[in-house]
């Protein structure tokens, strides 16, 4: 059910974009020396991992398309937004495949001390921006938080490490019971469908570079592969 609602408030969004933005506007600014009001940002950071692993490493780019540059209600700015991430997080537990029941003179071939996930993820979703606060030449202004929502579709691809054989995917042999119950992906990975939170804070340093921090939490299908993402973060306005 919260995918869905996802889903129809990402549908939403793009509705919006189609219907409210006006190239006219865009070119006005434009002409004046202004940013037109897209922005680009990459953030580099750590994750909180998924299935119980420690926490690792995270870098994603975000592309932010304005909607709004001054809504209706609060008089502050909405942005559609396109996202691609990358997560890396390993972890170390003692774990002997069911092969070893079978075949207990094997067993110590297949035994595994470590394990990875990467996780790739694409989100749709939208940015509000709180980017009029204080007066238009105050520091205040420069302060620009903001909250996120979207809905994502993340590529998990796991393998164990540190086995004598060399590295294995899920699927290289039964999965061992322990990584069963953290929901470990086994085969080739699993695709999760998630939605996208969070929020942030930029600050302005010239009209067209900005540098700021982040922190959002993905809620997948599986709540054992859920995680979260935080970073800082520089961008560009353009």
């Amino acid at each position: 059910m919260r995918v869905l609602s996802l889903l129809r408030f990402v549908v939403c969004c793009l509705l919006a974009l189609g219907l409210v933005f006006d190239p006219g506007k865009a070119s006005a600014s434009e002409k004046d020396g202004e940013p037109m009001g897209f922005e680009f940002a990459l953030t580099i950071g750590a994750s909180i991992g998924p299935f119980k692993t420690e926490p690792g490493f995270y870098i994603g780019g975000a592309l932010d398309v304005p909607i709004w540059k001054s809504d209706p209600l609060f008089g502050q700015k909405l942005m559609g937004e396109i996202m691609v991430g990358w997560t890396r997080n390993t972890d170390d537990v003692v774990a002997t495949s069911p092969l070893g029941v079978v075949l207990p003179e094997i067993a110590d071939l297949v035994t595994s001390t470590g394990f990875e996930v990467t996780t790739t993820q694409v989100i749709l979703g939208a940015k509000y921006k709180f980017d009029k606060l204080g007066e238009p030449a105050s520091l205040m202004r420069r302060f620009q938080p903001y909250i996120v929502a979207g809905l994502g579709i993340n590529v998990m691809l796991g393998k164990t490490t540190g086995a004598p054989l060399g590295d294995l995917i899920g699927g290289a042999a039964s999965q061992p019971v322990v990584l069963q119950e953290r929901g470990f992906p086994a085969g080739q990975g699993n695709v999760l469908i998630g939605g996208n939170f969070g929020g942030g804070i930029d600050f302005l340093l010239t009209d067209r570079i900005l540098i700021g921090a982040e922190f959002r939490w993905n809620a997948t299908e599986d709540s054992r592969a859920d995680f979260g993402t935080f970073g800082g973060k520089v961008g560009f306005l353009f």
